[in-house]
């Protein structure tokens, strides 16, 4: 057994692919997302290169350190996902790359064979992952004693929530989908007579919040999961149509948690879907999220109108929801992750708003937080979470000064002493080059 200088490894094996690397207590060493290394954006592939940055940078000795746990953030049930989904992520190349634009568990026509000898070989997906991430570790000369996994939200749930250092507060998680999830209400206290996490609801993702925002962002002929931004910045143009009362009229918050109101009559929805094709549509009842985009869309007055009342109207519902569990629980701080939260209008309108008292919001709210957020959970679960003070800062990754860090050739990296940064970026400037500065870690 080699020396027991402990250490837990965070991963997010969804979009944003991740890596963390945490002390026995849980405060985060290291931590960078794969994209910033393979440049895919919102890259998906194992993250290999974060893994041996972490090793190069001396935050895991393979001489003396021992992974207690690797922890998956981001899918508490492998099998439910086929085994082309997780080849993708193992052995990516430019044919992956594409195809997972489309859809993640496509795979190149050449590789099916490839795929047989898997599904063969391995009984079910879960199998093949443990197998998988075991090989890499041993390559790497780790030990790793064990592999676990959390669920989607309470990853999530748990990188904003035990990051802020509240002693109490109501935990929110929102997002497109995970783990067949949309959601998780959380309320959490920690005193001198307890230490509890528990759930308050639990919300499905056929009622997201976030796959609404993305259909909206998908109809204006952007890319869902990445330009939703645009349609936050957009609203700012529009104006008030009848769109806002329809979507009002669509999504609301029942029972604590958001509700979409489709059409449940197998007859009417049968009906209701050839009348809508057929550009003939009667009923103002939706069958499905993008058929209520396009009703939307038919009572907007210009472009910029959908984007408005899109973001009005999950900004009141999202803050509905929250009232109603502050209420509840008598909680009044707030703690937020989740994609849907990085949409700062939202989180301004909690913020400022006179019953919430303090608010905080995971800084990589993204499924690249899920690998912080995994290792948080597990460790609270197993009574081990001890961390040092509330995240200050995310400059987890390595120090682009590092010799380990090379820049790209086509860049030309200057070293600039710091009481003389300023001026030396204004003459750059002034003589039209492009330039970007990083000082220490990398976020």
């Amino acid at each position: 057994m080699k020396n027991s200088n402990k250490f837990f490894i965070g991963l997010n094996l969804s979009h944003n692919s991740s890596l963390s690397v945490h002390d026995s207590h849980g405060n985060v060493l290291f931590a960078a997302e794969e994209e910033r290394y393979n440049r895919h954006k919102n890259s998906t592939s194992f993250p290999i290169s974060v893994l041996k940055d972490a090793i190069k940078n001396g935050f895991v000795d393979p001489k003396s350190a021992v992974v207690d746990q690797v922890v998956i953030g981001s899918n508490l049930k492998p099998n439910s996902t086929d085994i082309r989904y997780w080849m993708n992520v193992f052995y990516p190349s430019l044919w992956d790359v594409n195809f997972w634009k489309v859809n993640p568990f496509l795979i190149s026509p050449g590789r099916y064979p490839e795929y047989y000898e898997f599904a063969k070989k391995y009984k079910n997906s879960e199998n093949f992952l443990r197998d998988h991430i075991s090989k890499i570790f041993n390559e790497l000369g780790i030990e790793c004693l064990g592999l676990s996994f959390v669920c989607h939200h309470d990853s999530h749930s748990a990188s904003g929530l035990f990051s802020s250092g509240y002693g109490e507060a109501v935990a929110l998680s929102l997002d497109g989908t995970g783990d067949d999830e949309s959601g998780v209400i959380q309320f959490y206290r920690n005193d001198k007579y307890q230490n509890q996490l528990v759930d308050y609801k639990r919300i499905p993702n056929t009622h997201s919040l976030g796959l609404v925002y993305s259909e909206v962002t998908k109809r204006y002929g952007f890319k869902e999961h990445l330009h939703e931004g645009k349609i936050t910045g957009l609203a700012a143009l529009g104006s008030y149509s009848e769109a806002v009362e329809y979507l009002f009229n669509c999504i609301k918050i029942v029972n604590g948690k958001p509700e979409l109101q489709f059409s449940r009559n197998r007859f009417s929805h049968i009906l209701n879907r050839i009348l809508f094709k057929a550009k003939l549509n009667r009923t103002k009842t939706p069958n499905s999220i993008s058929q209520m985009i396009e009703i939307a869309v038919s009572q907007t007055h210009n472009y910029a109108d959908l984007a408005y009342a899109i973001q009005n109207v999950i900004e009141d519902r999202i803050l509905e929801m929250v009232l109603n569990a502050v209420e509840y629980s008598g909680i009044r701080n707030l703690t937020l992750a989740g994609g849907v939260f990085s949409n700062v209008k939202i989180n301004q309108k909690l913020a400022e708003h006179e019953t919430i008292n303090k608010v905080f919001i995971f800084p990589n709210m993204g499924d690249g937080g899920l690998s912080v957020g995994g290792v948080y959970n597990y460790l609270f679960r197993n009574d081990s979470l001890k961390l040092a003070s509330p995240t200050e800062n995310v400059y987890w990754g390595a120090n682009p000064s590092h010799p380990s860090y090379n820049f790209e050739k086509k860049v030309e990296a200057i070293n600039l002493e710091s009481e003389m940064i300023y001026k030396e970026l204004a003459k750059l400037l002034a003589d039209g080059s492009i330039v970007g500065v990083c000082i220490g870690e990398l976020e």
